[in-house]
């Protein structure tokens, strides 16, 4: 049976931030099936989940624990619940920092590797399947991670609907980055977006650019 044990440190960590939070009972084995480059800066991983008891909603993050740390990472799901289900598979952005989980998943970690998962966190995005909804999401960076997940979760549900019932909900994303190379899953985004029928609304910033086109600003 997989474990996963969870400590404080003396410094502020995902464990420290996280400790009052909802977390799962179900600790998962994952192995890396694949790894791309999403950004100069970010690194975009594909896990297969070996239990099949492991679930999630949008929102949620997992503690990631490498056999060679000690130290725990915390990452938010970019892949929707629904991946999951179909594909057993679940999917993460991590940014380059000097935070050892992170400087392993971008530095060392291979294909085939196993490491452990646990899902936490209470902010979450899990609307009633028959209920059309509006939502805005707003988001900076690699912040943007659990709104994309909300973004293909509100549009799985909304195509859905679409065989139900007449109203189906919009939805509006905010997102602002350095520069355009740092707006992760644009082209996945504006897909939706093409798809939508027009129900799905995306605006992009980039604060370190003097650039203007269509749906991007520039400072």
């Amino acid at each position: 049976m997989s474990s996963l044990t969870v400590r404080a440190s003396s410094s502020s960590t995902h464990v420290d931030r996280t400790k009052d939070s909802t977390r799962s009972d179900v600790v998962s084995g994952v192995i890396v099936l694949d790894m791309r480059k999403l950004s100069p800066t970010v690194k975009g991983f594909t896990l297969q989940v070996e239990d099949n008891s492991l679930s999630f909603k949008c929102g949620q993050w997992v503690d990631l624990s490498i056999p060679s740390e000690d130290v725990v990472g915390g990452y938010s799901f970019t892949s929707p619940p629904h991946q999951l289900k179909e594909q057993g598979t679940v999917t993460l952005a991590i940014q380059t920092s000097d935070h050892p989980p992170t400087l392993w998943m971008n530095n060392k970690c291979k294909m085939g590797d196993r490491l452990l998962i646990r899902v936490g966190g209470d902010f979450t995005y899990d609307p009633p399947s028959n209920s059309p909804a509006d939502i805005l999401l707003i988001g900076g960076g690699v912040g943007i991670n659990p709104l994309f997940a909300m973004l293909q979760h509100h549009t799985y549900l909304q195509q859905a609907m679409a065989r139900t019932l007449e109203q189906r909900g919009r939805a509006h994303l905010l997102y602002s980055a350095r520069s355009r190379e740092e707006l992760l899953f644009k082209d996945h985004i504006d897909g939706l977006v093409v798809h939508s029928s027009g129900l799905i609304k995306a605006n992009y910033f980039v604060t370190r650019e003097e650039y203007s086109g269509p749906h991007i600003r520039g400072r």
